[in-house]
């Protein structure tokens, strides 16, 4: 049961002021008569309920349901989320096996998988993948048949040098970003090349880039942050707000957003940036007209609107997990897994573990690690858990805040798409061989 009993600081944003730029420019407790018998249930839930609100301090404007409480503050919706509104069998459930796999590790070239940053279904149940590693976009039909696939390397219109990402606009145009080129090139649903654009330069920042997804009128979230210049001092902990902004795929024109703290690092001289274990990761992710943002040092995320005002805050409980030197030493292990070579992995585990040493470290792990919309507006939340647990749990939040209930994905797979009655995602098995996945999602 997930209980909400304490008040926790919102993700704050510093809104910038609108403007659009070129490419070039740029929200009397009676008590019960003693004589009258409760369940124990009723009774737990209606104890909580009493306690949120002594928390809340009683407020006049607050709206109590079963599951959850809701209140005003300074014109903020907070929703104080007691426990999940979904009653027994009314739970959802992902299938523990694909309806349909792509991806071999021999045979047809087409059904063979490297590099993929991205699928989704389309609305006629094509599927198509941005398939990285050949710097394609394949199409295939229902039944996994692959149909055609369209770009190749290059610089050219419709032509790729890093694919990094995969959304879909509305009536199935697809929008594929380029890190290497930092451009968006578009496409019809059959593949025709439409046309591209490069990410704007905002207010001198560098590394634009897509990041939450798009929004009901097609624009595209992205940030961009500022590089560092020069060296920083040794020990230095580098944590730089990023600039969130809205990108018209239609003009090329950007309007920002505002300012929201990014992902940290610790500055080692010979290991260079480093990343410090279980640091807390903001994402965002655009839902219609609106973005949900979270620091993921709580259990608590904000719905902001396109213009960067924070309109709700979705709180919920859930006991913090202490960080011990294991969990550090696990962490470091699986950095340096990473290093093909061994005697770089050697020299390396030296150099990293002397920052480790040094760097300070996070007493508790994040909240969570993920955020995903589904195809009717409602907040899916990864809880935060070590490398190897199966299957990923997620908590979800209907449009309005309100806690449902938690669900299972399958292990190993990161998710790209969750449609009305299915979960589309990639997985790699112990061969490295890449796969996607399309599982059914009952409700």
């Amino acid at each position: 049961m997930y209980n909400v009993v304490a008040k926790l600081d919102a993700g704050s944003a510093k809104p910038a002021t609108k403007h659009a730029v070129r490419p070039s420019n740029l929200k009397q407790n009676h008590a019960r008569p003693t004589h009258v018998e409760e369940p124990a249930l009723a009774r737990l839930v209606r104890i909580q309920i009493v306690v949120v609100l002594l928390a809340l301090g009683c407020a006049t404007d607050s709206e109590v349901v079963p599951g959850h409480v809701v209140r005003d503050s300074a014109g903020i919706r907070i929703v104080e989320n007691v426990h999940g509104a979904w009653s027994t069998g009314e739970a959802w459930q992902v299938m523990e096996t694909p309806r349909l796999r792509i991806g071999i590790a021999e045979g047809d070239p087409e059904r063979q998988l490297w590099g993929v940053v991205g699928a989704r279904r389309l609305v006629d149940g094509r599927i198509v993948i941005a398939n990285g590693g050949t710097h394609e976009l394949r199409f295939y039909d229902e039944q996994g048949t692959f149909l055609s696939a369209v770009g190749r390397e290059g610089e050219g219109p419709g032509e790729f040098r890093a694919m990094s990402r995969l959304d879909v606009m509305s009536a199935d145009t697809l929008v594929v970003f380029d890190g290497t080129l930092r451009r968006m090139s578009v496409f019809a649903p059959n593949g025709e090349f439409v046309r591209s654009f490069p990410l704007p330069a905002i207010d001198e920042r560098v590394f634009p880039r897509p990041r939450g997804g798009l929004f009901a009128d097609g624009s595209v979230l992205a940030y961009t942050e500022r590089g560092v210049e020069g060296a920083p001092g040794s020990g230095a902990v580098i944590r730089e707000p990023g600039l969130f902004f809205r990108l018209d795929p239609h003009t090329g024109t950007a309007e920002v957003i505002g300012e929201f703290p990014i992902r940290g690092f610790y500055f080692h001289p010979r290991a260079g940036n480093v990343l410090i274990p279980f640091e807390p990761h903001p994402w965002p992710i655009a839902a219609g007209d609106v973005f949900h943002y979270g620091k993921a040092v709580a259990p608590e995320i904000g719905v902001y609107t396109m213009a960067g005002e924070l309109r709700r805050i979705i709180r919920w409980r859930q006991e913090s997990t202490p960080v011990d030197p294991a969990d550090v030493e696990s962490f470091l292990e699986q950095q340096l897994a990473r290093i093909e070579s061994e005697q770089a992995r050697a020299a390396m585990s030296v150099e990293l573990r002397e920052a480790y040493a040094l760097m300070p470290v996070h007493r508790s792990r994040p909240a969570y690690s993920d955020l995903r919309v589904d195809a009717d507006g409602q907040l899916w939340v990864a809880q935060y858990e070590p490398p190897g647990r199966e299957p990923q749990r997620w908590l979800i939040f209907d449009s309005e805040g309100r806690f449902l209930g938690p669900v299972d994905s399958p292990a190993g797979v990161t998710i790209y798409q969750i449609g009305r009655g299915f979960l589309l995602g990639r997985s790699v098995d112990e061969l490295g061989v890449e796969r996607v996945d399309l599982y059914d999602l009952i409700r």
